[in-house]
């Protein structure tokens, strides 16, 4: 979401340089080029890294692991696994970090 917020100011941008250049205003043009360039490209580095990685919530977590949820909890407080990623208010387990951890110990 976040990418294609900065994503979006980065067409934003491109548009403002289209049309100061249309009216003849080459500093507010070159300006706004460079930033929309910027914003463009920034935000098309962070959706490809998003894109990348996959997170899964706790119910899914315990389903890998064939355990409760109460159990995940109890293997947080003894940090056995991660510590979940925040995102929007809701806690999220990189899944490629807990295949990896699944595959190097098996039994937990």
């Amino acid at each position: 979401m976040t990418a294609l917020i900065i994503l979006g100011f980065g067409l934003l941008f491109w548009l403002v340089a289209l049309f100061s250049f249309a009216q003849g205003l080459r500093d507010l043009s070159s300006i706004t080029f460079f930033l929309g360039l910027f914003f463009t490209f920034a935000g098309h580095q962070i959706y490809k890294k998003a894109k990348r990685r996959k997170f899964i919530s706790k119910r899914q977590v315990a389903r890998l692991f064939g355990v409760s949820k109460s159990t995940i909890d109890r293997w947080m407080q003894d940090g056995k696994l991660p510590k979940p990623e925040g995102r929007f208010g809701l806690r999220k387990w990189d899944y490629g970090e807990l295949v990896t951890l699944l595959k190097r110990k098996p039994k937990i």
